[in-house]
């Protein structure tokens, strides 16, 4: 009964902070670092959408990784990191966004064929690509990127009242 009121406290705390989803998100980031699995499955996609599934799949890997690397690293304070949140939800909107497609695609497969399909085979490659290219630049900007610097040229614009500098 312990392990049950603890998961479902958590659910609780994400239930009430969907009215602000900001002060939801560390909640939702220390569910997801420990659900997700370690080893997610492909999507079920047509065989003409295989290498695509693929990347699906090993986006939700290393997001979850990230996930959970960040919930181990910031804890609560998660909640003071809008960077952070940001590509967090960037991430998943692209993830999100290639498995529907990949989903809506194959179901076009079956009703139509591939021949006639080929359209939406193609645009469904290019946003796995451009899925996967904006994720991995996404999850690598949670270590690597420059926070303090946009941190201070916002800070002095506000402080400025504005950009203090002719701009045409």
């Amino acid at each position: 009964l312990n392990g049950l009121k603890v998961l479902g406290d958590k659910f609780r705390a994400i239930v009430q902070g969907l009215r602000n989803p900001v002060t939801a998100l560390p909640s939702i980031i220390q569910l997801l670092a420990a659900k997700l699995p370690k080893r997610a499955a492909a999507p079920k996609a047509a065989a003409a959408l295989a290498q695509e599934a693929k990347i699906a799949q090993e986006l939700v890997q290393e997001f979850g990784a990230a996930c959970q690397k960040v919930a181990m690293k910031y804890r609560k304070s998660i909640m003071d990191k809008e960077y952070i949140q940001q590509r967090l939800a960037d991430a998943t909107i692209d993830i999100y966004g290639l498995v529907a497609t990949l989903s809506r695609t194959s179901r076009t497969i079956v009703k139509k064929g591939e021949k006639e399909a080929e359209r939406e085979i193609t645009l469904t490659r290019a946003l796995a690509r451009r899925s996967q290219a904006h994720v991995h630049q996404l999850l690598s900007n949670l270590e690597q990127n420059d926070d303090s610097l946009t941190t201070q040229v916002s800070d002095a614009t506000v402080e400025a009242g504005g950009y203090g500098i002719g701009l045409y």
